[in-house]
């Protein structure tokens, strides 16, 4: 992603973002969503795509969205 680290994690998505040790923030992106299958993560068009626990879904910079449900 061009300005942060996406975190996915069985409590939620997670945003990393900032540009040395004292500015980084992590901040919620979605914690209705949970990875269910960690090597089913891959990055496409700035998105990442992954099975959770709402089917699969695309999160990025500005969020989460279901692309495919259970």
């Amino acid at each position: 992603l061009r300005d942060g680290i996406l975190v996915l994690k069985t409590d939620g998505v997670f945003r990393l973002s900032g540009e040395s040790e004292s500015t980084f923030r992590v901040s919620l992106l979605d914690n209705t969503v949970r990875i269910l299958a960690p090597n089913s993560a891959a990055l496409l068009a700035n998105q990442v795509f992954f099975y959770s626990t709402q089917g699969v879904v695309a999160a990025s910079d500005s969020g989460v969205a279901v692309i495919s449900l259970l």
